[in-house]
């Protein structure tokens, strides 16, 4: 692609020869590509000019997403990354030219055996059948929407068409026979050998960001292929999700949602890009009234507020942190379970309760929750996930609190020690900002805790009320105090009116 240094290199007869330069800065030495070099200001008007019409014809069109926004599947930024690398890499299944390698695998016999099956039951002699057919789906052009590990080679158009071909009819299988195994209590994932641990390493690598298909590839093979089928694609991608929801472990919750979706009309392969942005949705679309809010209140601000490890910067000035829960325990805030999603959490000023989503952890819990949160910030789809990692990392600083929140059923931990479950709000606590609405909770929170009336009454509470002795010796001490009183007032009122 012509460039405007490559323009003005022309007509000062410089050679236009792509060419590296180093430049020193804080110790480091960088080498930058001459697209990367300062442009130099005395172009003239007409090479200028020139150069931008070249350069807007040969800018291909930027890949839409669902909602609108430009999207590619990418790995996460450098610094979401180097926090956990190991986080975000798929460790059996890769899915996608991101993290795809030419090293044999078992991961790469089980596609090869359901490439085989789909073609079996489909009709399909050839291979190369099912690559034409993914390939003419050019809503949006693959190689648009992946980025390449070298910008400047991109990937073979062949050999991408290929491994997005496979990987497509590898989710289609593996989402039918999930369905399937559930629905009919049939164990056909085992019937096709695969491990208990090799299938839960599977449903979490398809939850990897950047180790993704564009959802809508799947649609268009299910619709080509298994139009007929007894199940649909929307069905199926549905139940896979719904069920590997950290928030729905419980059955109550997840009719719930489903039945939210089917009354709202929403279809998940329509909104969303990839799997994880499915599982994203899920999370955090408002099933509920007066979301991530006070209860009956709404915050108009559209400020942003930065947040960091420590807690939540409100202004220049001002800086507020979330007590923990064992902090509000002893101010009488309490905590209240609720079935659903991130968007059930609110506080509620008259009952002086935090309501929080149910959320079971297990061991691939911490991944799932970093690759989303690293998809939020990518993406920029909202600050969910950042305000939820806040909030959790603020209430839980030791054991009391994490048991706290257990003992209320907000959290139910499956790890082997509640230290690794602090450690995880943590280590997933990066980068984050506070959501506005989000923000006026805080603030709501933070009132009450500090207020001096209610400290006062509550200490008062715990120390005369807390215990029966105490309350019967006070009741009878101010009832005794009250009748010497009156005897004293009718012993001297003789004196001052006789009679």
């Amino acid at each position: 692609m012509t460039t405007l240094s490559d323009k003005h290199d022309d007509e000062t007869t410089h050679s236009n020869k792509e060419e590296d330069v180093e430049i020193v800065e804080t110790g480091k030495t960088t080498t930058l590509n001459i697209i990367d070099k300062p442009q130099n200001n005395d172009i003239s008007p007409n090479a200028w000019r020139i150069a931008m019409i070249e350069l807007i014809n040969q800018t291909p069109i930027a890949a839409v997403g669902a909602r609108g926004e430009e999207w590619k599947i990418r790995k996460p930024s450098a610094e979401i990354w180097e926090a956990k690398p190991e986080a975000y890499k798929p460790k059996r299944l890769k899915i996608g030219p991101t993290y795809q390698t030419l090293e044999p695998s078992h991961a790469n016999d089980l596609k090869a055996r359901f490439m085989k099956e789909f073609m079996t039951r489909c009709n399909i002699r050839a291979v190369q059948e099912v690559i034409d057919v993914v390939a003419s789906h050019q809503n949006k052009k693959l190689a648009e929407i992946y980025v390449p590990q070298n910008r400047h080679t991109g990937f073979d158009i062949q050999w991408l068409d290929l491994v997005v071909t496979i990987d497509t009819i590898f989710i289609v299988e593996f989402l039918d026979q999930c369905y399937q195994s559930r629905t009919l209590r049939k164990s056909v994932l085992y019937a096709n050998n695969m491990e208990h641990s090799f299938m839960l390493s599977v449903e979490r690598d398809l939850l990897v960001m950047g180790n993704q298909i564009p959802i809508s590839y799947v649609v268009h093979v299910w619709n080509t292929y298994l139009k007929d089928y007894k199940v649909d694609c929307e069905t199926a991608v549905r139940d896979f999700i719904v069920h590997r929801n950290p928030f729905f472990f419980i059955r109550k919750a997840r009719t719930r949602f489903i039945g939210f979706l089917d009354s709202e009309g929403i279809k998940l392969t329509e909104k969303a890009n990839t799997l994880l942005h499915s599982l994203y949705l899920t999370c955090t679309l408002h099933a509920e009234p007066n979301s991530r809010m006070s209860a009956g209140e709404e915050s108009h601000s559209e400020e942003h507020r930065t947040v960091n490890m420590v807690g939540v910067e409100t202004s220049k000035e001002e800086f507020v942190r979330l007590p923990t829960a064992s902090e509000l325990r002893k101010v009488r805030i309490s905590f209240k379970a609720c079935e659903g999603n991130l968007s059930v959490i609110k506080y509620d000023k008259r009952t002086r309760r935090l309501h929080l989503p149910k959320i079971a952890v297990l061991g691939s819990t911490e991944d799932m929750l970093r690759n989303l949160t690293a998809l939020e910030i990518s993406h920029s789809y909202g600050t969910a996930f950042s305000m939820y990692g806040v909030i959790m990392d603020q209430l839980i600083h030791t054991q009391e609190d994490l048991e706290i929140l257990e003992k209320a059923k907000v959290i139910e931990n499956h790890l082997e020690t509640g230290r690794r479950l602090i450690d995880m709000w943590k280590h997933t606590c990066i980068n984050k900002r506070y959501d506005p609405r989000t923000g006026s909770m805080v603030d709501d929170i933070v009132a009450d805790h500090s207020s001096t009336w209610h400290r006062w009454l509550v200490e008062f509470c715990d120390r005369f009320c807390s215990r029966p002795w105490y309350t019967t010796s006070f009741f009878a001490a101010f009832i005794l105090l009250i009748a010497t009183i009156l005897q004293t007032v009718f012993t001297i009122l003789p004196y001052l009116n006789p009679k």
